[in-house]
């Protein structure tokens, strides 16, 4: 067990939730239990009996998204995006059936645009790399045929 003060002194200022520990706990192969100081079993984690609680600004933005005729400009992105995303991985929860269509939108959305990067990325990569390729082959070429003429 690493304590909290021990790894912020590290540097590190990342947080996970409990049920994100939970999880890691049972994808190393152990069942999680919340304990006391002297490491005596609780219980299991509060996660697992209570439903996560619901995000306030989602329901207005669902709302609204739906009310405007689902307007692609009104998902969230970035940061909201992302907050939603972690909020969704949680655990369970009710969520109304317009608030689970715009949380689809949300996350098809910044699936497009992480893959719209990618390409991008690999394109802005490649396009230099293949014409260095072809000079460098027009190159030799150019070199070997004197050469071979003489």
């Amino acid at each position: 067990m690493i304590e909290e003060n021990v790894v912020s002194a590290a540097g590190a200022h990342f947080r996970l939730t409990e049920a994100e520990i939970a999880r890691n706990i049972q994808d190393a192969g152990f069942i999680p239990k919340r304990r006391t100081m002297h490491y005596d079993i609780v219980g299991d984690p509060y996660c697992w009996s209570h439903q996560t609680p619901p995000m306030p600004q989602l329901a207005a933005a669902a709302k609204q998204w739906a009310a405007r005729g689902r307007a692609p400009g009104l998902l969230w992105r970035g940061e909201a995006a992302d907050e939603a995303r972690r909020w969704h991985r949680r655990g369970p929860r009710d969520v109304s059936p317009r608030e689970a269509a715009f949380l689809d939108a949300v996350f098809a959305l910044a699936t497009r645009s992480t893959r719209l990067r990618r390409i991008a990325v690999v394109t802005v990569i490649a396009t230099p790399a293949g014409l260095v390729g072809r000079l460098a082959r027009g190159a030799v070429t150019r070199w070997r045929t004197p050469r071979e003429a003489a």
